[in-house]
């Protein structure tokens, strides 16, 4: 398996275990349930090749990041607002979301800032499928 660049981002006041590539405008790719950053481990390097940074987290209560234990630490606010933070310690103030299954719920939450491009809901399985449908999208950017 390929290594990859992990960093712990503070972001929302947890940490976030984050592989974080590349260089170029930022595309933050959200896995669903019950999975973590690996789901889009064949999505990662194509994206860098086309000229794009990736951030894939390992979202709030999963993988390397922080399990906060109260529930309400969960809610829709708090999760998109990780996926905000995380951007912003990355320095880019716009960027490009991506979401499979659960991770869709970021990227159609209100709460996102109106500089930031949603892309179509990623529910596949199967990554050449995944792959084809997120390459759609940035072909109208």
């Amino acid at each position: 398996m390929k290594q990859r660049n992990f960093q712990m981002i503070k972001t929302n006041g947890v940490m976030l275990r984050t592989v974080v590539e590349g260089s170029g405008p930022l595309v933050i790719l959200l896995h669903g349930f019950p999975q973590c950053w690996y789901l889009w481990r064949h999505q990662i390097d194509p994206l860098v090749e086309a000229g794009f940074r990736v951030a894939v987290p390992d979202q709030r209560g999963y993988g390397g990041s922080d399990k906060p234990a109260a529930v309400e630490a969960y809610n829709i606010v708090e999760l998109t607002s990780d996926v905000v933070g995380l951007a912003s310690a990355l320095g880019h103030d716009r960027f490009i979301v991506v979401g499979h299954d659960l991770g869709r719920n970021r990227v159609e939450t209100p709460g996102l800032p109106a500089q930031v491009f949603a892309g179509p809901c990623v529910f596949k399985t199967r990554p050449r499928q995944i792959d084809r449908e997120i390459f759609k999208l940035f072909a109208f950017l």
